[in-house]
């Protein structure tokens, strides 16, 4: 686009996708999103002259770097601290004659729904993305038509399942709480039910440990593409917690106490980091609509 600043078209673009301006272009016939480019560049902006422009980009260019060094910094805190829970899971789940998964399952695992199609008021599909900070927002998930539901009713959730991810990126789980109850998954999750006796809390630490990973790899290490976890190999996966049940409820509850001050140290980082992020973007937003007092820069 000539006459313009690239840096400054670059925050243009991302204030518009913050406001929900770019929605418009958005087409979804299925449960895949898809920008149509032709709608999206005659959405109409009001920009600046050139030399504003770069004025109000060279602003956000310093901005954003002094707030992207914040986050960094944010984020080595969160490694390190991943790195202590995982010592803790390590040293609580280290029974390497422990027990296979087939063997604490209540039914088979079930992968989800192959091929989805979209219903804007039928029953929520969760997917690997709405896994991502390990609670999940049903206001934000796609929802599949109720007949597509029953049709896959094998990984329709009931309240203590796990759900983990099997597809991509690998080991993402919940334990499904009343408010999940009902919804169904799509093919790169599955649903795991364990009998009864058998500690949820501890699973699900297990599903995110780096003993679950390491076994994944071995089971995918063939993919030529994204890795993808087969519900035959994963049930024969090694539990590290003993044979002995009786010891199953001493073992949680004193890994749970030992997690509890890392993970509310790791979640007070992780909401910094968040408003962060939306502080990054309102800045961007207020310099390119003329909201922000800039140096050089006429509001």
């Amino acid at each position: 686009m000539r006459g313009n600043d690239p840096r400054f078209l670059c925050y243009l673009l991302s204030s518009l996708y913050a406001e929900g301006r770019t929605s418009a272009a958005i087409k979804q016939t299925t449960g895949i999103q898809n920008l149509d480019l032709g709608a999206l560049l005659d959405e109409r902006v009001r920009v600046p002259d050139l030399g504003t422009q770069a004025t109000i980009a060279s602003h956000l260019d310093a901005e954003t770097a002094r707030i992207d060094d914040l986050i960094a910094k944010k984020q080595r805190l969160q490694t390190a601290l991943r790195e202590r829970y995982e010592s803790v899971v390590r040293l609580e789940l280290s029974y390497r004659d422990g027990i296979k998964l087939k063997y604490l399952l209540a039914a088979p695992l079930a992968y989800g729904v192959l091929v989805p199609s979209h219903d804007p008021v039928g029953v929520p599909m969760l997917r690997i993305t709405d896994l991502r900070t390990g609670t999940v927002d049903l206001n934000s998930v796609n929802r599949i038509p109720k007949s597509l539901s029953a049709e896959f009713r094998r990984t329709i959730l009931r309240e203590g399942d796990i759900v983990v991810s099997v597809v991509g990126t690998l080991g993402r789980c919940v334990e499904v709480i009343p408010q999940l109850v009902g919804a169904n998954l799509n093919r790169a999750l599955a649903r795991v039910q364990l009998k009864q006796d058998v500690p949820r809390a501890l699973i699900r630490i297990w599903f995110q440990s780096d003993d679950f990973q390491m076994q994944a790899r071995l089971a995918t290490s063939g993919d030529s593409a994204q890795p993808t976890l087969g519900l035959g190999d994963m049930k024969n996966f090694n539990v590290g917690i003993p044979r002995d049940s009786s010891r199953w409820a001493e073992i949680t509850d004193r890994t749970l106490r030992r997690l509890a001050p890392i993970e509310a140290t790791e979640s007070k980082l992780q909401e910094q980091e968040r408003l962060l992020v939306e502080h990054r973007q309102a800045l961007i937003t207020a310099a390119v609509r003329g909201e922000l007092k800039i140096p050089g820069v006429v509001s």
